[in-house]
């Protein structure tokens, strides 16, 4: 079940981008892949689309049902996930890492959970110089988006 459109939170060439990226380095439709704050679950539906079966999302309030896509509750700040060590191919972290408070402790998590040799791609915005500030707000782009 793909739920409806949820109001953009990030930069629309973020998930399009990420993606790309997915299919780049992990093309097996088996990749098991973990979405951490994964929200409203809008990056693993395109994946889902996209033919990966293995999905997991956590986020704190994660979608109710989410048919093919397996969907866990957890506090990231405080994160403990009830699988097994090296359970991921993936782990994404899609504008998350910057809200997190105890990010060692997050680290250690994503780790355990990562397989031996296994990726994880991180995200988070940046809008410190001037150029990026003014790019956004002129055009809803992130500057490691642009052209």
């Amino acid at each position: 079940m793909v739920h409806p459109p949820q109001p953009r939170t990030s930069s629309p060439a973020l998930h399009p981008y990420i993606t790309a990226t997915v299919q780049k380095l992990l093309p097996d439709p088996a990749t098991r892949i973990l979405d951490l704050g994964c929200g409203s679950g809008a990056l693993l539906e395109r994946l889902l689309l996209m033919g990966y079966v293995n999905l997991v999302g956590v986020d704190i309030s994660p979608p109710a049902f989410g048919g093919r896509i397996h969907y866990q509750q957890a506090d990231l700040d405080d994160f403990q996930l009830d699988r097994p060590d090296a359970s991921f191919d993936l782990v994404l972290a899609v504008e998350v890492i910057e809200h997190i408070e105890n990010q060692g402790l997050f680290l250690r998590e994503l780790a355990r959970l990562l397989k031996p040799g296994g990726l994880a791609l991180f995200t988070t915005p940046i809008l410190h110089s001037a150029q990026a500030k003014i790019l956004f707000a002129l055009t809803d782009r992130l500057k490691q988006f642009d052209t």
